[in-house]
């Protein structure tokens, strides 16, 4: 069945009619030096911090540290053939994009830079970000005394003790893909790829899922994700339980959601915090 599905696709690709580019890059593309957002508006707004904030979600200093790490990986070799764009400007295209949630259209006459090109960028400078970045910010473990420092700050913060996140899924609003049937189509009628996360008292996250079917429950996609299956396995290492006041019987740490995760050890939901309350 296999050969049978290759040998398809190379007929429609034999089939396939491609046609000859007029230009090797556009005349309004041209101009980019000039009149692109990072050579024409850049320079003024990185001294405006109220702006700069807006724009990027993120201070002047803060993306200057993020090149700093990320930059390396970015940087494409010049040839005589054609100058790349540079590396704080791929950065700084895709943050925008992150930000702003803007169509890649948009970001290539803003950037005056061809849409194949801007999604290229983009899917290359967040492959590098996570690379760089996701052991220190996102670390695939954490020890007892990372838990009970966001247990701390849970009960300080939030009046709630032994607490040690707060899970709930996101969905994300994509273009049905091809050949999906209703795999990726929601409660909400719209097609959706799902962000589950747990997140500290300061709405950091801490453990995520990413791409899980919209038609999926958070608890279900909860129960088959990776952190999942360790919380139930108990290897997260998580604190022994303890008493919240002296001569009380040892409770446990827990995550809080909301009904569609089911209760267990580690697991609470809001309504039988409401409910206790």
């Amino acid at each position: 069945m296999i050969c049978i599905a290759v040998i398809h696709e190379l007929e429609k690709m034999e089939k396939r009619q491609y046609t000859k580019k007029r230009y090797w890059v556009a005349p309004l593309f041209k101009n980019r030096k000039m009149h692109g957002f990072y050579h024409a508006i850049f320079p003024n707004i990185i001294l405006e911090d109220s702006t700069f904030r807006n724009y990027f979600r993120m201070t002047a200093i803060q993306l200057e540290e993020l090149l700093q790490i990320v930059g390396p990986s970015l940087s494409k070799q010049i040839t005589s053939f054609r100058e790349p764009i540079s590396a704080p400007e791929r950065l700084c295209l895709t943050l925008r994009y992150l930000a702003a949630g803007d169509s890649m259209k948009s970001i290539s006459y803003q950037y005056l830079i061809g849409v194949t090109t801007v999604s290229n960028i983009i899917s290359d400078t967040c492959n590098v970000i996570w690379n760089c970045i996701h052991e220190e910010v996102l670390p695939s473990t954490l020890s007892q005394g990372d838990w009970l420092r966001i247990a701390d700050e849970f009960e300080e913060k939030w009046n709630f003790p032994h607490c040690i996140g707060a899970i709930d899924g996101k969905h994300v609003v994509i273009q049905c893909p091809n050949n999906a049937g209703s795999s990726y189509y929601n409660y909400k009628n719209s097609h959706s790829i799902v962000l589950l996360a747990i997140c500290d008292a300061n709405y950091m996250f801490t453990f995520v899922d990413i791409g899980a079917y919209g038609r999926r429950s958070d608890g279900g996609i909860f129960r088959s994700s990776l952190m999942g299956q360790k919380f139930h396995n108990e290897e997260m290492n998580l604190p022994e339980p303890q008493a919240i006041l002296a001569d009380e019987i040892p409770l446990p740490f827990v995550i809080v959601g909301d009904e569609a995760f089911p209760l267990s050890e580690y697991l609470r939901t809001k309504n039988l915090q409401l409910s206790a309350e």
